[in-house]
């Protein structure tokens, strides 16, 4: 395997998934193996997308139709298609969750290694045992002043790190919203102008957006009414993503929700 290759996590009992236990009875293994090799090729895209029309070049690839590309990618709640491209919501969140993990580990990695370096300074400037009590007074605003600056420049870079982070949560949140949306920095301004409590809010965005689409989803399964969904700006601005979104089951399906089946890997 190339050292570039993309990694993604996969759960042993995959194919114990209700989903993915369907999709191997109508197509057999062989559709099993078209749903992770789709996985695999949405992972090495930037926004973890497809454009629909690619899958009769993978049909040509892979020795097989495309017509069974498309049912594995329609018709077994598996993939999301939107206009002119298809993914999958639980990788997008797992890529987002290793991405999070990823970058605190590191964070902690950094502030060990300043602190070391900051006791190794301060044992060496001790242990140079200046007699002159001018000097030892100069040493030490100059130590102080360089204290200072480090904790300033680390301060800095801190905050740097937050605000990438904050901007990478809110671009899963954006990716993933299926209305009309503008560019990363035009929404992501607009939430900051319009909610003060923008950093505390950022947190609960995804995990609300996925029970939403979920919900919706379930609703038009069952024959029910789904309105259509908002601009973002329009979602943001009247904080949507708090509200209870209900499954509407239609007249003639007795059918009742019973939760979102997520496709483990």
């Amino acid at each position: 395997m190339k050292k570039d290759a993309y990694y993604f996590s996969h759960d042993s009992n995959a194919q114990d998934d209700p989903k993915c236990m369907l999709l191997i009875d109508q197509l057999g293994m062989e559709g099993y193996g078209i749903f992770w090799a789709l996985i695999e090729k949405l992972r090495s895209e930037k926004d973890y997308k497809l454009p629909i029309t690619i899958t009769a070049s993978f049909a040509r690839r892979w020795c097989t139709s495309k017509e069974k590309i498309d049912t594995v990618v329609r018709n077994f709640n598996l993939f999301t298609v939107d206009e002119n491209n298809f993914f999958s919501e639980r990788l997008i969140r797992s890529m987002f969750e290793k991405s999070n993990h990823g970058k605190i580990a590191a964070n902690k990695r950094w502030n060990n290694n300043q602190l070391m370096h900051e006791h190794h300074r301060a044992l060496l400037v001790d242990a140079r045992g200046m007699p002159d009590d001018a000097i030892k007074v100069k040493e030490s605003k100059v130590k102080e002043s360089k204290v200072k600056e480090s904790k300033v420049n680390k301060n800095k870079i801190k905050e740097k790190k937050i605000k990438k982070d904050v901007y990478e949560i809110f671009e899963c949140f954006r990716k993933l919203y299926p209305g009309t949306k503008r560019g990363l920095e035009t929404e992501f301004c607009n939430f900051q102008k319009k909610h003060g409590d923008w950093e505390n809010i950022i947190p609960a965005l995804l995990p609300a957006l996925e029970s939403q689409i979920a919900i919706k989803k379930q609703s038009a399964s069952l024959g029910g009414f789904v309105p259509q969904w908002k601009n973002l700006q329009t979602y943001i601005n009247q904080r949507c993503w708090e509200e209870e979104v209900i499954v509407i089951v239609g007249k003639n399906n007795n059918e009742e929700f019973v939760g979102e089946n997520e496709i483990p890997f």
